[in-house]
C-alpha cells in the first residue's frame, strides 16, 4: 500500500486528530496500541472520517493494529 493513498492520508489526518498528536509522526506502519488507541478512540476516529466524507467498517476499526489497517477499514460515503 502506497502511503499517499487517499485512505492511508485520511485515516492518518482522522487519528492524528483524535489522539492530539502531528500527523507527521505516523506511518502506515504505525502501531495503534502504543499510541493511546482504544475503544473510545476508535469511536471517536469513526466519527472523524465520517466528518471528512468516509465510512469505517467499526468493528475492523476496533482490531486495527496499524494505521494502514484502519484505511482499509475506509470507504467513500456514496460507494457501494
Amino acid at each position: 500500500m502506497s502511503s499517499a493513498e487517499p485512505q492511508v492520508l485520511v485515516a492518518r489526518a482522522a487519528l492524528a486528530r483524535v489522539l492530539g498528536i502531528e500527523e507527521s509522526t505516523l506511518r502506515a506502519d504505525s502501531p495503534l496500541v502504543p499510541l493511546g488507541w482504544d475503544s473510545l478512540a476508535c469511536i471517536c476516529w469513526t466519527d472523524a472520517v465520517g466528518q471528512a466524507g468516509w465510512r469505517s467498517d467499526t468493528g475492523a476499526a476496533s482490531r486495527a493494529g496499524s494505521v494502514a489497517d484502519l484505511a482499509d477499514c475506509l470507504t467513500p460515503v456514496g460507494s457501494p
